[in-house]
């Protein structure tokens, strides 16, 4: 294995000729049309970034790509870091008002994609794959601190994700980050399971790329089964997978790992822990939580090793990332005490895009506001207990959301859970539970379930089951449509 910052890369995605050079006919992306060297990727970069220079785009264009899962996409998104563009992602399933929200916030001045792509762009629009001499000399490349993208969050209340532009510094250390902890290896091979039209899925495939490692695009599986049976003959070693994903894999799970061979890369730092035993026993022993954000990444990482030994936790924050516990004043807590994680680095971003009043808040005074609650233990491992605005005041005590989750997770009838609070008019809330339930289980028994696990006045007034939880775009739990479903239950 060899690291990023052994090639002295200067910005992000320089290491795709490094590679190219010292590796010309490994695989750079696998899938149903044939294998893509490392040589014949970067003339595929080289050429899309003559093409799109030749269009006019250059040094600083805000660029809206349209995405899709496929090499010449790919191509497309490190070329335009070639030149020294801004890029940023729409997806496929992005409607016309959110797709022109996000230009509008990113200040785009050109759209790229393929020939269907180009319809309604408010801004000019340019194909992708329209010639290009991959010998043509570029302009100068971008230097570190010059902007490399926009990342794109998950949405606000109304919708719109937010962009926060990021440099070729900040993503080189993201890099360095991710294959110092979890050693992605030069020779592996990256199962694209997550579209890139997320962060999760973008990340994943540049990063794979530069540290050496083959894509593998698959083509539409139609189940588990086929999922399972397209690893083993493609032999994946790793993906990035969302709890979707993982607990469609647990419902064909055995009293054996189905995929011993490979290793689950999630940032889903909120599963609960009977899940994660649930998944290192049935899918896959080589499990890695990551505990990152759309808006400044990597934070910290659990390995098998932290999962096994310290449940519950989400590792201890990764080199060069100060991560701190802090009070709604902004000072620290002491270990153990619950309280907002906040997270600094040099290379942080430091303010969402412009145009978004008031999106700002959480980057303040050289720090990123998480939202979320979390506290330490005495070795530095950090744990999550939920969001700051899901925090449950019952007759003056905080309820934590997760700690209910977690409990009912540990119930074998119980296939996922959340909780929200319902406003009440003697407690002015209360903690309701939602549950999906794999086999037969009576209200009353989990309530005593959770009475029993839980502290004196910390179980949910009510539990419900439904047949499935509502769900975002980003596929987390839509708690605003959940607490309405709930006081619907509850009040009828």
């Amino acid at each position: 294995m060899s690291s990023i910052s052994d090639s002295a890369c200067r910005y992000f995605g320089e290491a795709i000729g490094v590679r190219a050079g010292a590796r010309p006919a490994a695989p750079a992306i696998v899938s149903d049309a044939g294998t893509v060297d490392f040589a014949t990727f970067d003339r595929a970069v080289r050429a899309q970034a003559d093409a799109f220079a030749r269009a006019g785009i250059g040094r600083g264009a805000r660029v809206a790509l349209a995405m899709r899962d496929d090499p010449p996409h790919i191509a497309a998104l490190f070329a335009l870091q070639r030149l020294a563009a801004v890029p940023f992602i729409i997806g496929a399933g992005d409607p016309p008002g959110i797709r022109d929200a996000l230009a509008a916030a990113a200040g785009a001045t050109v759209a790229v994609g393929t020939p269907d792509d180009d319809a309604g762009w408010p801004v000019p629009f340019v194909a992708i794959g329209a010639g290009g001499d991959p010998a043509a000399a570029l302009p100068p490349p971008p230097g570190p601190d010059d902007l490399c993208g926009f990342r794109r969050s998950s949405g606000t209340t109304a919708g719109v994700p937010r962009l926060t532009p990021v440099t070729h510094r900040y993503e080189l250390a993201q890099l360095e980050f991710l294959q110092s902890t979890i050693l992605w290896a030069t020779g592996d091979r990256y199962l694209s399971i997550v579209s890139m039209a997320f962060e999760l899925g973008r990340v994943s495939v540049q990063h794979a790329l530069l540290c050496g490692s083959a894509v593998v695009l698959p083509p539409p599986l139609a189940g588990v089964d086929d999922l399972v049976a397209f690893v083993r003959r493609t032999g994946a070693t790793w993906t990035s997978i969302t709890p979707t994903h993982l607990r469609h894999l647990l419902d064909r799970a055995g009293p054996q790992p189905i995929l011993p061979g490979l290793a689950l890369l999630t940032t889903s730092a909120m599963l609960t822990q009977a899940e994660r035993v649930r998944v290192m026993a049935g899918v896959s022993p080589a499990l890695y939580v990551l505990y990152a954000t759309n808006e400044v990444g990597l934070i910290a990482v659990a390995g098998p090793d932290d999962l096994r030994r310290v449940p519950g936790t989400v590792g201890r924050p990764v080199a060069a990332i100060r991560v701190e516990v802090v009070d709604a004043a902004g000072q620290p807590v002491p270990t153990g005490a619950v309280g907002e994680v906040r997270a600094s680095h040099p290379a942080y971003p430091s303010a969402y895009a412009a145009g978004e009043p008031g999106a700002s808040s959480r980057f303040a005074g050289g720090w990123f506001y998480t939202g979320d609650l979390g506290c330490f233990d005495a070795d530095g491992h950090l744990f999550l207990r939920g969001r700051t605005d899901d925090v449950i005041n019952v007759g003056g005590r905080k309820v934590y959301p997760t700690e209910i989750v977690e409990c009912l997770a540990a119930h074998a009838a119980v296939a996922e859970a959340a909780v929200v609070g319902i406003r009440e008019r003697r407690s002015g809330a209360v903690p309701v539970a939602a549950v999906v339930l794999r086999a037969p289980a009576s209200e009353e028994e989990l309530l005593r379930h959770c009475r029993t696990a839980l502290r004196r006045g910390h179980s949910p007034a009510r539990i419900i089951a439904l047949d499935a939880l509502p769900k975002t775009a980003g596929a987390k739990v839509d708690r605003v449509a959940l607490r309405r479903l709930l006081f619907a239950r509850v009040a009828g």
